[in-house]
């Protein structure tokens, strides 16, 4: 796991593909718990608190992942990637790595003051662009392709959870009416 952590920051042009699978979980499960204890440390949580909230971010994170991974497959099968789920799911939680960097960012924020929330969008933008590289890697596809690929998840992500909010909504509507 530490490899992929280096590689992935230092000499991302060297990493793999993808990393295994058991990789790929380690990567989420670090993130998610730092998340919690920058939470839990933010809201006055306790040990029990922070474990809590560890199993919520792991859950969100995981299902975050997977939503993306899947339409990011589905969208570049469709522009013509030679790619599969399983190094998708890969590329992608690698890809995620540089959000370890905001751990640091943010408890330095006192000392950093405005040079903070630069480098937090720094950090974003770096996973982004990391996310690009998977999907074109893990697909074959061009850089302009892989945004395109990105963008219409982003765009897919957005409306399943508009359709998950408003069909109960509508439900309620069509049984009053």
């Amino acid at each position: 796991m530490l490899d992929s952590l280096y590689t992935t920051l230092f000499r991302p042009s060297e990493a793999p593909v993808a990393p295994p699978m058991r990789v790929a979980w380690g990567i989420w499960f670090t993130l998610s718990l730092l998340e919690a204890m920058s939470l839990a440390g933010a809201l006055s949580l306790g040990p029990g608190g922070l474990l809590g909230l560890l199993v919520l971010v792991f859950a969100l994170n995981v299902m975050g992942w997977f939503w993306l991974s899947a339409s990011s497959n589905l969208l570049a099968q469709i522009l013509g990637g030679k790619g599969s789920a399983e190094p998708t799911l890969g590329a992608i939680a690698q890809a995620y790595w540089p959000m370890i960097l905001l751990a640091p960012v943010s408890a330095a924020e006192p000392w950093l003051g405005m040079l903070a929330p630069l480098l937090t969008v720094a950090i974003v933008f770096w996973a982004y662009a990391g996310v690009v590289r998977a999907i074109s890697r893990a697909h074959d596809l061009t850089t302009g392709r892989s945004v395109l690929v990105l963008l219409g998840s982003g765009t897919a992500i957005g409306l399943g959870l508009l359709a998950l909010l408003l069909t109960p909504v509508l439900a309620v509507l069509s049984a009053l009416g």
